[in-house]
């Protein structure tokens, strides 16, 4: 499956703005293109934390559903990798033939 893009979590968004961490550097010396995506359900998950998404430069997709739920159906129709820090949302996408990845010591990804 060739990977279009990176679909990231409410967790993730939250914890590389508290620490100052560049996603898009995170992700630059990475084979995946540097194409980033979250659901609408993630950004209501933001709003209420005051965290404002626009300076991650992330185009949001319309979720309908549950976020986790959303998140594994927008990977699989657009083939997105999972950035999260949910190990059972990264077990569904597994499971699913789908790939997550999450931080590594605030320096790099790693696979679930």
């Amino acid at each position: 499956m060739r990977i279009n893009g990176i679909i990231i979590d409410t967790n993730e968004i939250v914890y590389a703005i508290k620490n100052k961490i560049d996603i898009y550097q995170l992700f630059l010396s990475s084979d995946f293109p540097l194409k980033f995506f979250t659901t609408s359900e993630n950004i209501k998950e933001l709003k209420k934390f005051g965290i404002d998404i626009n300076p991650l430069k992330v185009k949001i997709i319309p979720a309908k559903g549950k976020t986790d739920e959303e998140i594994i159906r927008i990977a699989k129709e657009k083939n997105l990798l999972i950035f999260t820090e949910d190990k059972e949302l990264a077990l569904k996408a597994k499971k699913l033939g789908l790939k997550a990845v999450k931080l590594k010591n605030k320096k790099s990804i790693e696979f679930y």
